[in-house]
């Protein structure tokens, strides 16, 4: 059961989930540069390397616009699901869309280790 007290990370665990995110990105590569590391798989999946920068840039441009995003970051989704059925990686689209909206660095750097 879930109380107000059970919901504070404490400190401990915010170096294990950091660590945690390190190994998961085989080291300080996608840690530090998340934008190279998704640019990097996008162009080793062969798509446009440049194909990230969609979801980097396309809230900023629909913020300015006045234009509410609230929908999954499309390349990394795209990119994930396209990865998932040519691997035959077990998973959902509904999980893919979790992941892409809730931890985009996750997204790419679970990519990242799967197709590498």
């Amino acid at each position: 059961m879930l109380t107000p007290d059970s919901c504070i990370i404490s400190p401990r665990f915010r170096v294990t989930l950091l660590l945690g995110h390190v190994r998961l990105c085989n080291g300080c590569y996608g840690f530090w540069c998340c934008p190279c590391l998704a640019c990097t798989v996008s162009g080793r999946f062969g798509e446009n390397r440049c194909l990230p920068l969609c979801d980097i840039c396309s809230p900023a441009i629909l913020a300015a616009l006045g234009i509410p995003l609230c929908a999954a970051p499309p390349a990394g989704l795209s990119l994930r699901a396209a990865m998932r059925n040519r691997y035959g990686i077990k998973g959902s689209l509904c999980k893919d869309i979790a992941v892409s909206c809730f931890c985009g660095w996750c997204n790419w750097c679970q990519m990242h280790r799967f197709y590498l």
